[in-house]
């Protein structure tokens, strides 16, 4: 009997710290289950209002999103916006969807972000879910000692690119509406880094021609 990969519960691609399409290892690893796909993203009440985050952290957060959600939208696909707890909104999603695997990156940094982590984690314990989390640096959650972190820091370093095939993805049917999002985080800031590699992309080559030009204005061929 043949089975339709729409028919198989999908899994759950959770975007924390690192909003790309290209070398994205946990959204790599979940193209290769050959079933449909959730991306998520959760605004988290808890870092709004942690002191170490700004407002222009968000503003970068926001514009990136909104440049995945461009590339994704030629695929026919997008990431879901949350704004609640990421327990909650999981919570929701495993009752709808019955989903069995989540991938995200391990995410290193803050206490509370690693409080987080290990709710999180005894919460798929308890429901069954598996929970791949992709390394991102040398650090390794919960080691409590630097040995040999140089080597695992070059294995992870050295390894190949994670080539991320869009085209191959099935998404999951979902109506999610987006949350409310500030004007501040939508408004365009001079002066500040946009989350936009188009726009990146951009200014990096009127940069490169003016620094070509004063290099050649300098050091003329003689």
């Amino acid at each position: 009997m043949t089975v339709s990969i729409d028919s198989l519960a999908p899994v759950v691609v959770w975007f924390k710290r690192d909003l790309r399409l290209t070398d994205h290892l946990p959204l790599n690893q979940a193209i290769e289950q050959n079933r449909p796909i959730i991306l998520l993203y959760i605004f988290e009440p808890e870092l709004l209002a942690d002191p170490h985050y700004d407002e222009r952290h968000w503003r970068f957060v926001w514009q990136s999103l909104e440049d995945i959600n461009r590339q994704l939208s030629e695929y026919g696909g997008r990431v879901q916006i949350y704004s609640d707890e990421p327990q909650k909104v999981l919570q929701q999603l495993h009752k709808s969807t019955q989903f069995e695997t989540l991938y995200s990156s391990e995410e290193i940094g803050l206490g509370v972000t690693f409080a987080r982590d290990i709710r999180i984690k005894n919460w798929c314990q308890e429901n069954n879910i598996i929970w791949n989390e992709a390394p991102t640096g040398a650090v390794i959650r919960p080691l409590n000692h630097r040995k040999d972190w140089d080597s695992a820091w070059q294995k992870l370093m050295r390894a190949p690119l994670a080539q991320v095939e869009l085209e191959r993805i099935v998404w999951h049917a979902i109506e999610q509406p987006e949350p409310e999002i500030p004007d501040t985080w939508k408004t365009y800031q001079k002066g500040m880094q946009t989350g936009d590699p188009a726009w990146l992309g951009k200014h990096y080559t009127a940069f490169m021609k003016v620094v070509a030009k004063t290099i050649t204005a300098q050091f003329p061929v003689l």
